[in-house]
């Protein structure tokens, strides 16, 4: 029963950072002049060419580490599996190799299952780099 609340509270953590993120995106295109509660300037996304977005085995493309985070939480155990196993580890490769995140990617590398590079992509995303 423990882990049921443990995974409880991951879910409603995640739920709670995508809610922020996109309550900045809505802010962002009412009020384009105006930062949304960040000092930060805010970087505009750009499209990622084709050739350096992440192809899951499903067949499903990746634009950015956002996506990546927000797809993890749903995607099939088939294909995290695929992706990481104890030689290798696509999802750290990319980001490494496409958005220099070299502390993202060590993160990565040492979650232990699909629920800590989770925590990991979300922390990044609400936190950015540290």
């Amino acid at each position: 029963m423990r882990w049921k609340r443990h995974y409880r509270k991951h879910q409603s953590t995640a739920r709670t950072v995508f809610k922020k993120l996109e309550r900045r995106e809505k802010m962002a295109k009412v009020n384009p002049q105006k930062s949304s509660h960040s000092k930060k300037p805010k970087v505009e996304r750009q499209e990622l060419p084709a050739e350096k977005q992440f192809v899951l085995h499903s067949g499903t493309r990746l634009k950015d580490i956002e996506e990546l985070a927000r797809l993890m939480d749903h995607m099939d155990e088939s294909d995290f599996s695929f992706h990481v196993t104890a030689e290798k580890n696509d999802f750290a490769n990319w980001v490494r190799g496409v958005f220099n995140e070299e502390q993202l990617a060590d993160e990565l590398v040492a979650a232990k299952d699909r629920k800590h590079c989770h925590i990991a992509l979300l922390r990044h995303v609400a936190f950015g780099k540290k």
